[in-house]
């Protein structure tokens, strides 16, 4: 059972996002109704809760100082606003009852458990809304992968949570969405997978990239015959040092490298098998089964150097795969599929929209080149899925 002082400490990022998106809407209607003042940037305070120290909080200013915030302090405010941070907390997958212990702490006050489960209906739709959303007609990259965890449905066991980020030609990364359909990772998931995103109004997607998983490169024909297949380099990477003996493993992670930094497609190909012909006699299985993807894994050489290097790997999946085990490490498992989908939507949805923020480096400008070179234009990208 998770201690009242542990599920407090879960909470404070929640809270803390929860309290500035809250600051920033006081902001907004205190400049509808004094037009002549603009906004003015943030300042950082810290704030103490029940949740412990809050730090660096960032407050909205205006250019005429008049903004005054009735959020802060913030245990002072109790209003419909803290039917927000009730959904909030019910989305990450807690418990009714802990919820009711959370909020007493908090805020001195009892909330009833038919409130709390009136709430949460509120989350339950919102999740369906913001899984089912249309997405947009082409994305330049699209990245699938999948991470374990263990769920409780009638026992514990650890099964695959899939998720799909995809990059726009603009640049922005975006939360396609995430899955979880039951058992271990299979094409044939991915499959219906990436007929749902296709449902959704994508009728394109330039490349996707995912794991060497078996049948993966089939199911991405079969739904997107146009998209261009990336094994992920850093997947081949640990498969081939994970195989190889120890005294091997500095020399062949150096040479591969090399392999994959090559400045064209032509040399890569040509130091890939120099070091397929140095090694075949040592690890013969492994070369032969390194042969057998040769054909993709310098897809990503097709793009200018410029944006290569964020297309051949699911570094930005990885990145969030850790971000979810540190949170739900906390929760030790997730007590059912509804409450781990909850917990999911509530943690992908902010992460979306903080990629959505902002945009990669130089992406726009040279993978407009790209299309450029391929003849891609608006008017060509409805011919490219067979519906």
């Amino acid at each position: 059972m998770i201690e009242t002082k542990n599920i407090l400490e879960l909470f404070k990022p929640i809270v803390k996002e929860v309290l500035e998106s809250m600051l920033k809407e006081e902001r907004e209607i205190y400049l509808e109704n004094n037009p002549p003042t603009k906004g003015n940037g943030f300042y950082e305070r810290d704030l103490k809760t029940a949740f412990g120290e809050l730090t660096a909080i960032r407050v909205p200013r205006t250019r005429d100082n008049g903004f005054k915030s009735a959020l802060l302090p913030y245990r002072k405010r109790i209003t419909e606003d803290l039917d927000a941070l009730i959904r909030a907390m019910l989305i990450s997958g807690m418990s009714t009852r802990k919820i009711a212990e959370v909020l007493k702490e908090l805020y001195e006050i009892k909330i009833s458990y038919d409130n709390i489960s009136r709430i949460s209906q509120v989350g339950i739709e919102e999740i369906q809304k913001w899984r089912s959303r249309p997405l947009m007609e082409e994305y330049a990259v699209v990245f699938l992968d999948a991470m374990v965890f263990p769920i409780k449905r009638d026992r514990v066991e650890n099964e695959s949570i899939y998720v799909a980020i995809g990059i726009t030609p603009e640049g922005r990364r975006e939360i396609l969405g995430y899955y979880l359909p039951g058992g271990m990772e299979s094409a044939y998931n991915w499959r219906e997978i990436l007929l749902d995103i296709r449902e959704r109004s994508v009728k394109q997607i330039h490349f996707i990239v995912s794991d060497g998983l078996s049948g993966m490169k089939n199911v991405i024909t079969e739904i997107y015959p146009h998209a261009k297949y990336q094994p992920c380099v850093v997947h081949v990477m640990r498969n081939i040092l994970a195989k190889v003996r120890v005294q091997h493993r500095n020399i062949i992670a150096t040479e591969i490298k090399e392999v994959f930094h090559a400045k064209d497609k032509q040399e890569a190909e040509q130091l890939f098998m120099k070091f397929i012909q140095k090694w075949k006699n040592i690890y013969p299985n492994l070369m032969n089964n390194l042969l057998t993807i040769r054909e993709n894994i310098f897809t990503y050489m097709e793009l200018p150097e410029g944006i290569r290097s964020m297309v051949y790997t699911n570094n930005a999946l990885e990145r969030l795969f850790k971000e979810l085990k540190r949170r739900l490490k906390t929760m030790e498992m997730c007590q059912s599929e509804a409450s781990a989908e909850k917990y999911l939507y509530l943690l992908l949805r902010y992460q979306n929209e903080k990629f959505l923020k902002r945009k990669l480096k130089n992406w726009e400008y040279y993978f407009q080149l790209y299309r450029e070179q391929h003849s891609y234009t608006k008017e060509n990208i409805h011919s490219e899925v067979i519906l």
